[in-house]
């Protein structure tokens, strides 16, 4: 009787301690090998970023046609680093056959070309596009609990929780990897108790090691790291 107050914390323990066991951690199913693939999905780290603080009409105006202001670091000898001022273009081929008055030319390429040509704008980087995706959203953990009754149903009595990250190929739907972690929170009369008295509430996780950025260097590793 006296551990009856405490049975969804106790409940929630045992199952918490078994997700963890079998079902958390980081999972790498594939990786990315090609080199070129690496580079378009850590492109923004290897370009040694400065100052990403612009702000002004102009600068407004320029991003909402997909032309970013950055300000960057680069090497022009194998010791001597300087600074430059880069646009970054993030247009997209798809939407260049699109008339000019259709509200998503201004993504175009073709769009974007001409205001380059207008502003006569210098060190303009076009922006890759990457086969694959990071992703940390509600989605993918409504489908994972869809695929999972049991837990889905447990997880609505017990005090537990959990996150889900990983990495996606936009192309195919194919998870590559994914890192996940359970958490136990404070059952009913716990909570109870911490509140009345002023105590925190506490909360237990699975003390996985790594974290988002290791999962996505184990999948796609960053070529641009070593050069740090």
């Amino acid at each position: 009787l006296i551990t009856l107050p405490f049975w969804d914390h106790i409940a929630g323990y045992v199952y918490f301690k078994y997700l963890c066991f079998t079902k958390g951690g980081v999972k790498i199913y594939k990786t990315v090998d090609d080199l070129q693939e690496q580079k378009d999905y850590w492109f923004y780290e290897g370009l040694n970023v400065a100052n990403n603080s612009y702000k002004g009409k102009k600068f407004d105006f320029f991003a909402d046609n997909n032309l970013i202001k950055r300000g960057i670091y680069y090497k022009d000898t194998n010791t001597d680093w300087k600074f430059k001022i880069v646009y970054l273009n993030y247009c997209n081929n798809k939407y260049n056959n699109l008339k000019a008055e259709d509200k998503n030319y201004k993504k175009s390429c073709k769009s974007t070309d001409e205001i380059i040509k207008t502003y006569d704008l210098k060190n303009v980087i076009k922006v890759p596009r990457s086969n694959y995706s990071f992703y940390n959203s509600i989605k993918y953990k409504e489908n994972y609990m869809k695929e999972h009754y049991l837990m889905n149903n447990l997880f609505k009595i017990l005090p537990l929780g959990f996150g889900l990250t990983g990495i996606i190929n936009k192309n195919t739907n194919e998870v590559m990897g994914e890192f996940m972690n359970f958490t136990l929170n404070s059952g009913w009369y716990i909570n109870s108790l911490a509140t009345l008295i002023g105590f925190n509430k506490s909360q237990q996780g699975c003390n996985y090691y790594g974290n988002s950025i290791k999962l996505q260097e184990k999948i796609i590793p960053n070529p641009y790291k070593q050069n740090k």
